[in-house]
């Protein structure tokens, strides 16, 4: 048998709107963020889904929760699925970091995660040591059903870059749908960034980050 697990990156933050790197500040969605989340729900509208995970910041449970309160079931928070604790740039806007960890900041924006590591922070290695983990306790946890998990753009991109040998090495726009489905103990990419549901209130992460 065979687990589906839909990703959903959570809508439009505080943070997104503002272009300021949260990482694991907790900030709740816009109200696009909140229509994008509601969109996102509407898409599992015909399709099963047996459990509803969630990163426990607040953007990605009330992502989550849109879908969990449309199947009757309850939000499942989880610290693993959290976005990068990124330190010193938590709270700065992208520009701001920038100018003041200029080197690093151009590592990031180049995607050479491995030799990231944010000041004081985690390193996007790490986050990627415990999404896997996660990810595959639930997806074994659920064989031969269907789930939902909210999660954040780093965390999601640096999971999927892993599972696909780097051949999806990019951002997910807000309230976008990524399938996978795992057996024999492996992951693979169904579809990624799939975001036709949201029409016109689609939002992607700000060039340059």
């Amino acid at each position: 048998m065979s687990t589906e697990i839909y990703i959903i990156r959570h809508g439009e933050s505080l943070g997104n709107k503002d272009k300021i790197f949260l990482g694991q500040l907790d900030r709740d969605l816009t109200s696009l963020g909140h229509e994008q989340a509601r969109l996102a729900a509407e898409f599992f509208k015909d399709k099963r889904v047996d459990a509803v995970y969630s990163s426990s910041l607040l953007r990605a449970v009330n992502t989550a929760k849109a879908v969990a309160d449309l199947k009757g079931l309850e939000v499942i928070k989880s610290d693993s699925l959290r976005e990068i604790n990124a330190g010193d740039w938590q709270g700065r806007s992208y520009d701001n970091i920038a100018e003041t960890y200029p080197e690093m900041w151009e590592i990031w924006r180049n995607a050479d995660y491995e030799n990231v590591k944010t000041p004081d922070g985690e390193t996007p290695v790490q986050v990627l040591s415990r999404v896997y983990s996660e990810l595959e306790e639930i997806a074994k946890k659920h064989d031969g059903q269907s789930v939902v998990v909210a999660s954040h753009g780093l965390a999601i991109r640096i999971f999927l870059r892993h599972i696909t040998d780097g051949k999806i090495n990019e951002w997910a726009a807000n309230a976008s749908i990524t399938k996978l489905s795992f057996k024999d103990g492996k992951f693979k990419v169904e579809f990624f960034n799939e975001h036709s549901h949201l029409g016109s209130l689609v939002t992607t992460v700000a060039k340059g980050v």
